[in-house]
């Protein structure tokens, strides 16, 4: 125990020697500035400005106590409550370089002040300072292409990022933000290898861990895209866009029941506001599930609350809007309609649910306007085609009808899903109809049997099928058709 005594005192002994202390009168400015520079690097900045102002009193020369007691005041300024602090340090480091014209780092330091303060034009005047006293200085490379990158200048910002990795390739940043270039640009594969680069200096470097992984998701390698949100997830727990992204993979690969797990983390995970991302977008998607599913009460009940927090999502209205149409809530999917319209002209979905409420109240010609609208926004829009070719069909324009048929079979989709499957299938068997009524029975007998192909359990398309090979004289193959279609109406009891 005397021994144990012992060592704690020579251990308060050794605190109390080397401990930085402010108050000693023999203190030079030399030895205050190495205690600022403590108490900075354990982000004390008002404690470490105190120290830096002894070190300037000592010395009024003191060019680094200037420069650091600016970037102190700095990154007390990114406080929105205390923005004033950025002037304070504009003043402070353009002291420091009147002391010292060479510094770069203090011409970067007022860079990034005058970035913080988006005082873009300043910002960039002292970023190109500090590249010309020092080319090799990575930052200010990294930071203009910030500012490119803000301006939508991507061939810029890849110009100085590029640059910053040359001069100095360890910075995990540096390829995260060209990674992000890439992503913008729509180069995936580009934009991987670089989150690659940067997760080997730094494993468990979020940002890069959620930019692979969306980039593989905009691949479709969603099994890999989910593997990197679940990483950043067991890195933190409370990071909801992770679970967003992951709920958008799982619904991509028709696990909608771990889609909709995620979008409720990702509804409820608030313990850094910082990182509550999505709510109301995750609030959608899940609306979006339960609508796919059929369930239009649960889907609204989503979207509802999707709307309450960003009034101004048209999506959400627009997907309300076709809930309401399939519960035969014409006014309300009308009045959806029209609002998702009026906060964003170019919502094609809207004008198509629109459409399809003027065709219920037999508003023909408005009914084609505003799927020939939705078409003219959205080219591969073929569910505009499908319904103007339903529409022609029955309002007897057969040329009009297998116009906008044969566009929707030739339209490649968004998304190659069930949905477009079972609306291509339709496509072929509706003007397959207008074919036959045509008199055209071979084109007829062609598209009937397309669409059998792509669905061989539809016995009515067995009996078209066989009523026009009765009509050609071919027995054997009208018998054949009749007797699947009987075969299936059998097993479907």
């Amino acid at each position: 125990m005397k021994k144990i005594r012992i060592f704690l005192l020579l251990i308060s002994c050794f605190l109390i020697i080397y401990s930085p202390r402010l108050d000693a009168e023999e203190t030079t400015a030399k030895e205050y500035y190495t205690r600022g520079e403590f108490f900075f690097d354990k982000e004390d900045y008002e404690t470490a400005i105190k120290a830096f102002t002894k070190a300037i009193k000592v010395d009024p020369k003191h060019q680094l106590s200037y420069r650091t007691r600016g970037f102190s005041h700095f990154k007390l300024g990114k406080d929105p409550a205390k923005r004033a602090e950025l002037d304070i340090a504009i003043e402070d480091i353009k002291k420091s370089i009147e002391l010292d014209p060479k510094d770069c780092l203090a011409r970067f330091y007022l860079g990034r002040t005058y970035h913080e303060k988006d005082d873009i034009e300043n910002a960039l005047k002292y970023y190109n300072e500090a590249t010309e006293i020092d080319p090799e200085y990575p930052w200010a490379y990294i930071n203009r292409s910030h500012i490119y990158n803000n301006a939508g200048d991507l061939k810029k910002a890849l110009k100085e990022i590029n640059m910053a990795i040359k001069v100095y390739p360890y910075i995990e940043m540096a390829y995260y933000d060209r990674g992000f270039y890439y992503f913008r640009e729509g180069e995936f594969e580009k934009s991987i290898a670089d989150q690659n680069k940067a997760l080997i200096l730094n494993d468990k470097y979020i940002d890069a861990l959620m930019m692979r992984g969306k980039s593989y998701a905009a691949l479709n390698k969603h099994t890999k895209a989910i593997e990197d949100f679940t990483k950043v997830i067991e890195i933190d727990k409370d990071y909801s866009e992770a679970y967003f992204c992951r709920g958008n993979s799982y619904l991509q690969t028709g696990k909608k029941d771990f889609a909709q797990e995620d979008y409720a983390k990702a509804k409820t995970t608030k313990a850094d506001p910082n990182k509550a991302y999505g709510n109301d977008k995750a609030h959608y998607n899940s609306g979006v599930v339960f609508m796919e599913n059929g369930e239009y009460e649960k889907g609204i009940e989503c979207f509802n609350k999707a709307i309450e927090i960003n009034k101004e999502y048209a999506n959400a209205y627009a997907s309300r809007g076709f809930c309401y149409l399939c519960l035969n809530e014409n006014d309300k999917s009308f009045e959806d309609s029209n609002k998702a319209i009026e906060l964003d002209p170019k919502e094609s979905i809207a004008y198509l649910n629109r459409g399809i409420a003027y065709g219920r109240k037999k508003e023909i010609d408005k009914e084609i306007s505003d799927y020939l609208k939705s078409a003219e926004i959205n080219p591969r829009q073929f569910t505009a085609y499908h319904n103007l070719g339903n529409t022609y069909r029955n309002w007897g324009k057969n040329d009009k009808s297998i116009e906008y048929y044969t566009k929707a079979i030739e339209t490649e989709p968004e998304d190659n899903d069930d949905y477009y499957k079972r609306l291509l299938t339709d496509s072929y068997y509706e003007r397959g109809i207008v074919y036959e009524f045509m008199g055209k029975m071979d084109l007829a007998i062609a598209d009937y049997t397309k669409a059998i192909e792509l669905n061989p359990n539809k016995p009515d398309f067995y009996d078209k099928r066989s009523q026009l090979y009765m009509t050609k004289k071919e027995t054997d193959k009208a018998k054949a058709d009749r007797s699947k279609a009987r075969e299936l109406r059998k097993k479907s009891k």
